[in-house]
């Protein structure tokens, strides 16, 4: 897997990356109406964009698992 780092990253990662991806819109919604003067219905919007953008960030990782196990030597 040393020639794939990207790959290596996501396999080690991938859990982690898809929280940090999913609470991305949250703090960046809830900054903007605490700080910009945003109405607070944005932060619905905010809640369940990060729902979605952590579910397929979690996704992507499984697959990239599952490819990994199937097609790579271990």
């Amino acid at each position: 897997m040393e020639q794939y780092p990207a790959v290596g990253f996501m396999v080690r990662q991938g859990n982690l990356l898809a929280v940090i991806a999913g609470l991305a819109p949250v703090v960046l919604i809830a900054a903007g109406v605490a700080l910009g003067g945003w109405h607070w219905s944005w932060g619905i919007a905010g809640i369940v964009a990060g729902i979605a953008v952590g579910f397929g960030v979690r996704v992507f990782a499984e697959l990239v698992r599952i490819i990994v196990d199937m097609l790579l030597p271990q």
